[in-house]
C-alpha cells in the first residue's frame, strides 16, 4: 500500500509528509522503485488479512438517489469497472450505476474522470429525472448486479459538474485488491468459465526438468472481438536443451492490471511444481 492507503485506513496520520523511514521501505525492500513486488525476503504469509472488503450501504431506500463510490465485477466479461452506484433496486438485485475511469494505468492512481460514454453506456439511463438533475458532470451509466458490486473504501468525494478529475482516498491497486479478495472468496459469484481454468490449473503438476516460466510481459488491450488478457507459458527441457514438454495459460482480465496479471501466472506455475523440483 502506498502512504495515500495508510492514511485512509488510520494507521498513519493525515497530515505531515512522508517519512523518510517509509521512503527507505520503497527503496529497500521492493524489487524496484516502479513495481510493489516487495523481495522475497519480505514476503508475508498469504493468509494474512489488513483489511476487509469495503461493502455498500445497503440500507439506503430503493429507488432514491444516494451516490456511492464502488467497483463492479462484470461476470460476463470478468473486468472490474470503477463508478458510482446512484439508485439500488434491492428487489431486482441490480443498480444504475456511473463508469469512471483511472486518470493513468499506474497502480497507484487514485484519480479518476468521467466516462466519456463507451459501450457500456445505456442512453435511457442518463434520462431519468434524478440522474439528470445531479449528474451534468457523468455522462456514461449501466446497469449492474448488486451482489457483484462492492463499496471502493474511500471518503466521501462529491462530483460537481466541472469535469474534473475526482482524488479518491485509496489506490486503484489497493481498492480492487480488497474486491477481488471479496469476489474470490464469493465462489459462486464466480462464472463457471473461471472456475473450470483455476480448476484445470491446480490439477497440473510441471514435470521435473521444467526449468523456465515465461510471460509476455504485457496486459493486451482489449479490441471489439476479444476481452483483454495475458499469457503466461512454462517449457521442459533436457540436459542438451530439447523440449520435452510445454504448457500455455491465458489469464482473463480478472486480473486487473499487468503486474498483478504476471505475479499471478509466476505463483500459479510455481504453486504446479512438484515437490522435489527445483
Amino acid at each position: 500500500m502506498n502512504w495515500p492507503d495508510l492514511r485512509y485506513l488510520g494507521i498513519v496520520g493525515r497530515k505531515g509528509r512522508i517519512p523518510n523511514w517509509f521512503t527507505f521501505i520503497n527503496n529497500n525492500f521492493l524489487s524496484s522503485s516502479s513495481s510493489t513486488l516487495l523481495l522475497s525476503s519480505y514476503f508475508i504469509n498469504s493468509s494474512f488479512t489488513l483489511a476487509s472488503p469495503c461493502l455498500l450501504d445497503h440500507t439506503v431506500k430503493d429507488y432514491s438517489f444516494y451516490p456511492q463510490w464502488a467497483i463492479n465485477f462484470d461476470s460476463a466479461t470478468q473486468t472490474l469497472s470503477v463508478g458510482r452506484v446512484c439508485i439500488t433496486y434491492k428487489k431486482q438485485n441490480s443498480a444504475i450505476m456511473s463508469h469512471w475511469l483511472p486518470v493513468s494505468t499506474s497502480a497507484d492512481e487514485r484519480s479518476y474522470d468521467p466516462c466519456p460514454g463507451c459501450a457500456l453506456n445505456i442512453p435511457a439511463l442518463s434520462m431519468k429525472s434524478a440522474i439528470r438533475q445531479r449528474c451534468n458532470s457523468e455522462k456514461c451509466f449501466f446497469n449492474v448486479t448488486l451482489s457483484d458490486t462492492v463499496g471502493y473504501p474511500t471518503r466521501n468525494a462529491k462530483v460537481f459538474a466541472a469535469y474534473l478529475p475526482i482524488t479518491l482516498s485509496t489506490s486503484w491497486s489497493y481498492a480492487t485488491s480488497l474486491a477481488l479478495v471479496h469476489f474470490s472468496n464469493a465462489s459462486p459469484a464466480l462464472p463457471p468459465l473461471f472456475k473450470d481454468r483455476i480448476d484445470s490449473i491446480e490439477d497440473n503438476i510441471l514435470p521435473l526438468s521444467v526449468q523456465s516460466l515465461y510471460t509476455d510481459g504485457s496486459f493486451h488491450p482489449a479490441n471489439e472481438s476479444l476481452p483483454s488478457s495475458m499469457t503466461s507459458a512454462w517449457i521442459a527441457l533436457d540436459d542438451v536443451g530439447f523440449v520435452l514438454e510445454s504448457s500455455s495459460m491465458h489469464l482473463p482480465s480478472y486480473f486487473p492490471s499487468a503486474l498483478r496479471s504476471e505475479i499471478s501466472a509466476v505463483l500459479l506455475g510455481l504453486n504446479a511444481l512438484s515437490p522435489l523440483s527445483s
